[in-house]
């Protein structure tokens, strides 16, 4: 709500019009992240990331090592994942996720793993 208020004192501050209102309204997480194409979106992202663990995996036991675009690319999969689980956090509040969610405790346990990977070394950094 907080946040509402902000983008509607900053509207009425810089005398934007309709259209221009539902452009900041659109830049609010609250808006978007739970909406259909945000989880499509998500869920397209997951498999793409099973994907290129599957290329890791494979690189990895025919060549005996991985190549660091491969590498780089879980970095990336990494942060974009942290930053989904911060967008649904801040859009449906901490306490929410945490207690009425399971599937938040999946995205926090993925993205342990994958930082406790990357980090251990076992991905030939």
């Amino acid at each position: 709500q907080k946040l509402k208020d902000k983008l509607r004192e900053i509207s009425t501050r810089l005398q934007l019009n309709a259209t221009d209102e539902a452009i900041l309204e659109g830049l609010n997480p609250e808006a978007w992240v739970n909406q259909w194409y945000f989880d499509i979106f998500s869920s397209l992202g997951s498999f793409a990331n099973a994907c290129v663990v599957g290329m890791h995996v494979n690189q990895r036991a025919e060549e005996g090592e991985v190549s660091g675009a491969l590498v780089l690319v879980q970095h990336i999969f990494l942060i974009c994942f942290v930053m989904e689980l911060s967008w649904r956090m801040y859009a449906n509040g901490m306490r929410h996720c945490l207690t009425r969610s399971t599937w938040i405790w999946v995205d926090i346990v993925a993205i342990l793993l994958g930082y406790v990977t990357l980090t251990s070394g076992t991905m030939n950094l």
